[in-house]
């Protein structure tokens, strides 16, 4: 019976063992799935993190492409615009020389327009002078600078005239040929707005 006894405990040991192995077994294919499944997902990861990387890099590559092309589109546009400004300057200047050479030549007409009305009353008053040599203006004239001839009158008169004509030089010289003075002059004429350069980036 001792014997049966020992049969029994060690075929029940044997059933534990055997239990306790399947049990083991069941334990590590659970694990060793477990860890299948965390390498696929790892290896999945790795493969995002790579696309990730990829894509960020082919987003850096094309940002700083569309930097450069920005850049080179606002260098362009710039140079376009001061072409622009240079033309337009261009323009302006014929337009602001051609104002000054008309207020310049208006300036200087006023001296043609002063000869011209010194001619005539020179000639208007030597005419009257010599015709009216006995009017009552005249005889007085005469008696006051005891002229004793026509002579006389003539000599006032060409005093008078070389007297305008004098001044006529005077503002001749500085209009026409004292170049300081025109200079001045043309410094002095306001610009309009319209026809100042416009500044160049």
């Amino acid at each position: 019976m001792a014997n049966n006894h020992k049969e029994e405990f060690v075929r029940k040991l044997k059933d534990e063992a055997n239990k306790q192995e399947i049990e083991e077994n069941l334990r590590i294919e659970k694990l060793e799935k477990l860890f299948e499944k965390f390498e696929k997902q790892i290896n999945i990861l790795d493969k995002e993190k790579v696309k990730i990387k990829t894509t960020k890099e082919t987003l850096e590559t094309e940002t700083e492409k569309v930097k450069l092309q920005t850049i080179d589109i606002e260098k362009h546009l710039l140079e376009e615009r001061n072409k622009r400004i240079k033309s337009e300057n261009k323009l302006r200047r014929i337009d602001r020389e051609r104002l000054i050479k008309k207020k310049v030549n208006k300036w200087r007409r006023w001296i043609f327009v002063f000869l011209f009305f010194s001619i005539i009353f020179f000639i208007l008053s030597f005419s009257i002078c010599l015709k009216n040599n006995n009017n009552e203006i005249i005889k007085s004239l005469k008696e006051t600078i005891k002229f004793e001839s026509t002579d006389d009158c003539a000599i006032i008169y060409f005093s008078i005239s070389s007297g305008l004509f004098a001044i006529f030089l005077v503002f001749f010289g500085i209009r026409y040929i004292n170049t300081s003075a025109v200079e001045a002059f043309k410094k002095s004429i306001e610009i309009p707005e319209g026809l100042e350069d416009e500044k160049i980036n």
